[in-house]
């Protein structure tokens, strides 16, 4: 199932894809009747996913922060990973990894509703840089400073905005 979905991917998306084996233990994927709401939360509909996943990497194809980020990233190889969450809710988890030759990562991330096959974060963005040869890592959901972030030249960096120093490091 892994390699039909990194074939799919490469194949929607136009990008060097390959699945990422951090989350092997979503594969094979579940059957909605399967699925176990997590005891905490009230009853909602689950769905089956898998396949529908050709679906959602054509909406996700669309969306306008993977655009951008595919733009600035598509030389680099990408990482797909991808989390089922739908005993929290009714959503399946795309993530999007670029990874540079230096030790540089750039992630963002997608969540479709397993039911309804819609972007549920269509007009957020989220954009997570990571060096760790400088031990940098910063994530943000703030539009702005992903537009300055994916227009400047260095692989993936936030600068100083409004007078913040978006400069992190990990401890």
């Amino acid at each position: 199932m892994q390699e039909n979905i990194q074939e799919i991917a490469r194949d929607l998306l136009g990008m060097n894809i390959s699945i990422s084996d951090v989350f092997e233990a979503y594969f094979p994927l579940v059957d909605a009747s399967q699925v176990k709401i997590h005891e905490n939360k009230e009853s909602f509909e689950i769905c089956d996913v898998a396949k529908n996943i050709p679906i959602h990497l054509q909406k996700i194809r669309n969306a306008k922060m993977f655009e951008m980020f595919a733009k600035k990233y598509s030389e680099y190889p990408i990482e797909l990973f991808l989390q089922d969450e739908r005993a929290y809710e009714s959503l399946f988890h795309y993530g999007f990894i670029a990874k540079s030759d230096d030790g540089k990562s750039a992630l963002t991330y997608f969540h479709v509703d397993s039911c309804t096959n819609e972007i549920t974060d269509l007009d957020d963005y989220f954009l997570s840089c990571h060096d760790d040869k400088q031990e940098y890592i910063f994530g943000t959901k703030n539009r702005d400073d992903i537009l300055a972030s994916l227009n400047l030249d260095e692989f993936c960096k936030f600068l100083w905005i409004r007078g913040v120093n978006l400069y992190m490091t990990m401890e």
